[in-house]
């Protein structure tokens, strides 16, 4: 987007000027010479020299336009220098209808309705600080392109913070809330790049400053995905021994000091698993935790011991639902990816299946995507059953190896094809034994997930397994006002730059 306002700035300008920045890659055109000098500068061709130009000449031979906003955005020391220039003239603070474009608010509790539509300022350092389990990478990409740590204030966001401020302190109502009941559980769902994630990381944000005690997970897709999967023979789910440490490790980050101050009121001992690479224990298969454990000592052995690593974060999910003494927040980003395919490699043998069942019936590639597939021959898949009566061959799951148990498996008796190809598209994910743990909304906790569109894998259908039917809202993308605000935030830089002659 800055691009083209720089570019549509530059062609602007060229109206009042018969000159273009000077390129130091590439000439447009060579000139050319005039008739009388044809003869001397063949002359000089010959002789290897350099043919001479007037000043006339010599002004043909700058860069394009494009080249000149190109070097204009690649070079970012000059860039950074005309922002700290920049930073100095508050006349460009000037938004749409002439409201300030920065808010004087420091912090996202202290944010009002007035505030929307303008952009707040963050320290890099204290937003790590406040969120170190990871940014968002829609947050550190608008930081980067912009060079500056702000981000606009959305009407949405702020519906959302004043949802979970109602659930603590029911008292607190605005004009926009009057008649609307706050919500427990929200699944944040939108068009691509829309904001979801920005939104729920200064939810997050916001939810600390209050001193609220937050399980942010910036990535769920890392809970499924990589690692070492074990298949658990007590229930017959997957241990994720890897991921389950990282999951302890980014919790205790910005928690820890709140972790010292909960008692654990779980006495039943801790199951223990597979450890990553290192097998089963011998001796026993649990364990206890000492008497007046905190909840920081429980975290503490999901880091330190790898064998019960998976146990504690699923008894950690049954302490925090325990905890009445501060409000807790569960923030989940791409927490579609706990409901689709983890991309198992039957999903061929699948599609091969059903090409032998159906043939003369479909017209099907050599090789077809198998979500492709279920989108454009749904409801003719439904109509036709399942006559193959041989096993599913079971290969290598992409990074998480082979199962242990079995090479193959039963299609239910009465099957259809879509039965058949719904088993390469739908959950498997609820089959491992952290997100079964931390998935489910059916409870009485605070929790947000977002949607993350970008690594979807498959399409969810509308009403999704333990989640309420009224949880899902859509997040949109820029109103009128937001999107004016974003326009003079990217041309106040376009100004600035030709207010320092870089743009002439």
């Amino acid at each position: 987007m800055l691009r083209s306002l720089l570019r549509s700035a530059a062609t602007a300008t060229q109206l009042k000027s018969s000159s273009l920045i000077a390129s130091r890659t590439f000439a447009t055109k060579k000139p050319k010479p005039s008739k009388g000098n044809d003869k001397k500068q063949q002359q000089q061709q010959q002789k290897g020299k350099k043919p001479k130009f007037n000043k006339n000449e010599e002004m043909m031979t700058s860069s394009s336009l494009d080249d000149a906003v190109h070097d204009v955005m690649s070079d970012e020391k000059n860039r950074r220098r005309l922002l700290e220039e920049d930073e100095k003239d508050k006349s460009l603070d000037v938004g749409p209808n002439g409201k300030m474009l920065f808010t004087g608010v420091e912090n996202v509790t202290d944010l009002s309705r007035k505030d929307a539509g303008t952009y707040i300022k963050f320290s890099r350092k204290k937003l790590e600080e406040m969120l170190p389990e990871r940014l968002p990478v829609g947050m550190v990409k608008e930081f980067d392109e912009s060079m500056r740590e702000a981000l606009l204030v959305r009407h949405s966001f702020l519906d959302l913070r004043d949802n979970f401020r109602r659930i603590v302190d029911p008292t607190l109502q605005s004009s926009n809330s009057k008649g609307v009941i706050a919500q427990k559980q929200i699944v944040l769902d939108g068009p691509v790049s829309c904001g979801k994630s920005i939104a729920l990381a200064m939810l997050v944000h916001w939810a600390r400053e209050q001193g609220w005690l937050v399980f942010y997970v910036p990535e769920g897709r890392s809970w499924t995905h990589g690692g070492l999967f074990y298949k658990n023979p007590d229930n017959d789910l997957w241990d994720t021994p890897v991921q389950a440490a990282n999951i302890c490790q980014d919790f205790m980050k910005y928690n820890e000091p709140m972790l010292m101050k909960l008692p654990c009121k779980v006495n039943d001992p801790i199951p223990l698993g597979e450890g990553a690479g290192v097998g089963r224990t011998r001796d026993t298969d649990s364990m206890d935790m000492p008497e007046g454990s905190t909840l920081y000592d429980l975290v503490q052995l999901g880091i330190t011991n790898t064998h019960a690593c998976v146990g504690v974060v699923v008894r950690l999910r049954e302490e925090l639902s325990l905890v009445k003494d501060i409000p807790v927040l569960f923030a989940i980003d791409q927490y579609n990816c706990w409901f689709t395919l983890m991309g198992q490699t039957f999903a061929p043998q699948l599609i091969g299946r059903v090409a032998t069942l159906v043939e003369g019936v479909l017209n099907l590639p050599d090789y077809i995507p198998i979500k492709d597939f279920m989108k454009y021959n749904e409801p003719m898949l439904m109509k036709l059953p399942c006559k193959v009566n041989d096993p599913i061959p079971l290969g290598e799951g992409s990074g998480v190896g082979r199962t242990r148990d079995t090479d193959s498996m039963d299609m239910p008796e009465g099957s259809t094809l879509y039965d058949l190809v719904q088993l390469g598209i739908t959950n498997t994910h609820a089959c491992v034994g952290v997100v079964k743990a931390f998935r489910s909304m059916m409870h009485d906790n605070m929790m947000v997930g977002a949607f993350s569109h970008s690594t979807a894998v498959g399409k969810l259908r509308k009403d999704l397994p333990d989640v309420p039917s009224n949880a899902r809202v859509m997040f949109p993308r820029y109103t009128l006002d937001e999107a004016a605000a974003v326009s003079h935030n990217y041309l106040r830089y376009v100004s600035s730059l030709l207010s320092q002659g870089v743009i002439i």
